[in-house]
C-alpha cells in the first residue's frame, strides 16, 4: 500500500498529495501491532481475579472506592440528595438526628439530606485512618480531616476546635522565632489547611501546642494557628528534670 501511494504521487503530481496521505494513514491503521507491546499503564498489575480487602480506603482528606481495577476518589454530592443510602444508621446526639453511612454523616435539610462533618458530641469506637496526635494547652487531641477528637469512655468524642486560655502554655517549647522570610500560618497542622495569616522573619510567637512537624502558636493579633517547625527556632526551652 505504501508503494501504491508513492506511485500515485509520482503520476498525479501535487493533486495526488491529499489522496496519498489518506492511503498512508489507512495503511498505518491496518498494520499489525508488535507482539511485545505492553498493556496500558493504568491496568492493574495484580493477578487476574484479584480484589482488594474491602471496597473502600480512606485518607485524612478523601475516601477512595475500588472501581474498574483501580481506586478513585469518591466525591460527595454537590447538593442535597432526596434519599439516604441503603443500610444507613441513625445517630442521635441530644435532640438532633444524623444519619451515617460508610463514615459519612448526613443531616436533614430542606430539599433532602446534606453531607456534614461529624457532629460535635458524636462518639466513635475508633479514630479515622490518618488521625494524628496533637497537644494543645497540655491536652491531647486527635485530628483527622479537620475534625478534633478526644478520649471518651466509649471511644473518642468529636469536640470543637480547641482554643487554649491565654495563660495556658504548652509544657514543651514555650516560644519560637520565625526563620523564613514569610511563613504561612494555617488553620490546622497540615498543608491542606487554609492559610489564615502570614508572619515575617524574626517574629517571636508563644507556643501553645504541637503536632508532628507543627507548632500551635498565638499570633501578635491574638488569633491561634499552626506553623511548620522546620522554619522556626525554639527559644526558652522548658528545663528538663
Amino acid at each position: 500500500m505504501m508503494r501504491l501511494a508513492t506511485r500515485w504521487l509520482k503520476d498525479r503530481g501535487d493533486r495526488g498529495v491529499v489522496m496519498a496521505g489518506a492511503l498512508i494513514a489507512a495503511s498505518s491503521l491496518l498494520a499489525v501491532p508488535p507482539v511485545c507491546a505492553q498493556p496500558p499503564a493504568h491496568r492493574s498489575a495484580q493477578p487476574r481475579g484479584h480484589q482488594p480487602q474491602g471496597n473502600a480506603q480512606r485518607t485524612e482528606r478523601n475516601r477512595y472506592e475500588w472501581r474498574r481495577n483501580r481506586y478513585v476518589i469518591a466525591r460527595p454530592p454537590a447538593g442535597p440528595i432526596k434519599s439516604l443510602p441503603k443500610n444507613h444508621v441513625t445517630v442521635r446526639i441530644g435532640d438532633r438526628h444524623y444519619y451515617e453511612h460508610q463514615g459519612r454523616y448526613y443531616d436533614r435539610r430542606s430539599g433532602g439530606f446534606v453531607l456534614v462533618a461529624p457532629p460535635i458530641g458524636l462518639v466513635v469506637a475508633t479514630l479515622p485512618v490518618g488521625a494524628i496526635n496533637i497537644h494543645i494547652g497540655g491536652v491531647v487531641y486527635f485530628l483527622a480531616g479537620g475534625v478534633y477528637y478526644r478520649h471518651a469512655p466509649q471511644g473518642y468524642v468529636v469536640v470543637t476546635a480547641p482554643q487554649p486560655a491565654p495563660d495556658v502554655v504548652y509544657t514543651g517549647v514555650r516560644r519560637v522565632v520565625i526563620q523564613a522570610a514569610v511563613l504561612n500560618v494555617r488553620s490546622g497542622p497540615g498543608l491542606e489547611f487554609t492559610v489564615i495569616a502570614r508572619v515575617e522573619r524574626g517574629v517571636s510567637l508563644a507556643v501553645f501546642g504541637s503536632g508532628p512537624g507543627w507548632y500551635y502558636v498565638r499570633l501578635p493579633d491574638g488569633q491561634y494557628g499552626w506553623v511548620m517547625t522546620q522554619y522556626t527556632i525554639p527559644v526558652n526551652l522548658e528545663p528538663a528534670g
